[in-house]
């Protein structure tokens, strides 16, 4: 069975486009580092500041495993290891989306 070429094409700009998102992603990282050790790091523990920490690194971490297996450098032939991959992109969907909508109550 064969792949259209217009099937590959619109994968490859997929890929572009998800790495030029996380390369922005990483660059608003360290761009804001020296602000984010400043008030956040410093900073007594509190729920904000971990729910904080947890969104922001967690994002950054979940990202990273999705572009390095979206992008085919994790090599397996399971289909299993596919179905699990897809539950855990909705389960992380799911949790970013709330996790910017939620705060602590005061």
């Amino acid at each position: 069975m064969s792949v259209p070429a217009s099937f590959m094409e619109d994968m490859w700009i997929r890929r572009t486009f998800g790495i030029a998102g996380y390369t922005f992603l990483v660059w608003d990282h360290l761009l804001t580092f020296e602000d984010e050790f400043r008030y956040i790091w410093k900073a007594p523990w509190t729920v904000s500041k971990a729910m904080f920490l947890v969104n922001r690194y967690g994002n950054l971490a979940c990202q990273t495993f999705v572009h390095i297996e979206e992008t085919g450098s994790l090599s397996h032939g399971s289909t299993t290891w596919c179905s699990a991959f897809k539950l855990f992109i909705v389960a992380y969907v799911f949790v970013a989306t709330e996790s910017i909508h939620s705060k602590p109550r005061s």
